[in-house]
């Protein structure tokens, strides 16, 4: 009976362990979808867009080719809406 006490506490922590390895990931996808979905990331992403858009402007062609990759990947990650807000700052 002591070596189950002894072994009890272990096997609860490895039992959180394991519960922990399957639910984490997806806890944290949830957080990450939550996170991008609020106001000021969407804002801050429009704000940065804006930014490269003018060191696209001032941009030699060999760098203007690579932030073209950029630009255009980050906005693949707006919604619609927000690139309506961006194409009226534009």
């Amino acid at each position: 009976m002591k070596t189950f006490w002894t072994i009890a506490p272990w096997i609860r922590q490895g039992d959180n362990y394991f519960l922990y390895k399957y639910f984490g990931p997806k806890r944290e996808e949830v957080r990450r979808q939550v996170f991008e979905e609020t106001r000021s990331f969407r804002q801050g992403l429009i704000q940065e867009l804006t930014q490269m858009q003018s060191a696209y402007i001032i941009a030699t062609t060999d760098e203007q080719s690579r932030l073209r990759q950029v630009i255009l990947r980050r906005v693949r990650d707006l919604r619609d809406e927000d690139t309506i807000v961006l194409n009226g700052r534009l």
